[in-house]
């Protein structure tokens, strides 16, 4: 990651997205006039399918599919502290649609859907730590 920062200086680059097959990584570098905010750099985050080495701890079956977090961090529902929150239970949601982020070493990832579905449950506290690979939201899928 250092890397492309350095490219983005010296090239005076403000955003560099980068695509690699399903992946694909956004940085954005601050200018002078940031919000207090502090959003350093975006990255989104594809959702994968869960590897045979993860154990989430998943909803009941009545509530979904679990929908686990790809990477570990800081959990958050809405962008900032006095945003509305990208989804709350109850809502239907799209793929691609941005879930959640989730701040690892001190860069905001957002995290999307991968396939359409109503969201059943959240099942982390906002601002709270998660791992990678656990359930996070509780999502029915639509068909």
């Amino acid at each position: 990651m250092d890397h492309y920062l350095h490219i983005m200086k010296e090239e005076n680059l403000h955003v560099l997205e980068i695509a690699d097959g399903s992946s694909q990584v956004r940085l954005v570098r601050p200018t002078a006039d940031v919000s207090d905010e502090g959003q350093l750099q975006t990255r989104k985050v594809h959702h994968q399918k869960k590897s045979q080495n993860q154990a989430p701890l998943p909803p009941k079956k009545e509530e979904g599919e679990s929908f686990n977090s790809p990477i570990a961090g800081i959990f958050y529902r809405s962008p900032s502290p006095t945003a509305a929150p990208f989804v709350s239970a109850g809502d239907t949601i799209k793929s691609g649609q941005v879930l959640c982020i989730i701040e690892a070493m001190k860069v905001m990832n957002e995290i999307t859907a991968e396939s359409s579905g109503r969201v059943t449950k959240i099942l982390v506290e906002n601002g709270k730590p998660v791992e990678a690979g656990q359930a996070i939201f509780a999502i029915e899928p639509l068909h």
